[in-house]
C-alpha cells in the first residue's frame, strides 16, 4: 500500500488543488481518522475556500468516492448511547451510508460535541472508496470552479 497525506491545512490555492486532484486521481480509497480537519477547515471558509469546497464535494459522492466503512464508539450507559453530530456545525452534508455507524437501542442526540471526545475518546473513522474515476482534470474543475 501507498500511503499519501493529502495538504489540506496548507494555503489554499490552485496548486494546492492540482496536487489533491492528482492524489485523488491515483487513490483507491480515501480514510478520514477523524473529524479534525473537516471540522475545522469548512468552518474557517475565508481562509479555506477550497479546502472546505473539498469536503463538501467527498462527502456527497461528487468526487468519485463513497463511503464504505465507518467506525466509532459512541459513549453509553445502561442501554443508551450518547451520539455527537460532527457535521452540522461545519455545514457538511452526512455521507451516503452513515447508518452503517449508527448504534441501536435507545440513542440521545448531543449535538456539536467539543474536539476532546470526538478526536481522542471516540473518533469517527471513515473509509471512502472510488466507485468512479474521474480524470485528474475533471477533479481540478470540480474543486476550483465549485467556489
Amino acid at each position: 500500500y501507498q500511503v499519501v497525506t493529502l495538504p489540506l491545512y496548507d494555503e489554499d490555492s490552485p496548486e494546492k488543488m492540482a496536487k489533491i486532484a492528482g492524489q485523488l486521481h491515483d487513490a483507491d480509497y480515501v480514510i478520514v481518522f477523524t473529524n479534525r480537519v473537516y471540522g475545522t477547515i469548512p468552518r474557517l471558509t475565508e481562509r479555506y475556500p477550497l479546502g472546505s469546497k473539498y469536503h463538501e464535494l467527498l462527502f456527497s459522492g461528487k468526487l468519485g468516492f463513497e463511503m464504505v466503512y465507518c467506525a466509532t464508539s459512541y459513549p453509553s450507559f445502561l442501554g443508551v448511547t450518547f451520539m455527537d453530530d460532527t457535521f452540522t456545525r461545519s455545514k457538511l452534508p452526512v455521507p451516503e451510508g452513515m447508518d452503517i455507524c449508527s448504534p441501536g437501542g435507545i440513542i440521545i442526540d448531543m449535538g456539536f460535541a467539543d474536539e476532546t471526545f470526538t478526536v481522542f475518546d471516540h473518533p469517527m473513522s471513515m473509509v471512502f472508496g472510488k466507485v468512479t474515476d474521474l480524470t485528474q482534470g475533471e477533479i481540478i474543475d470540480l474543486l476550483i470552479s465549485s467556489q
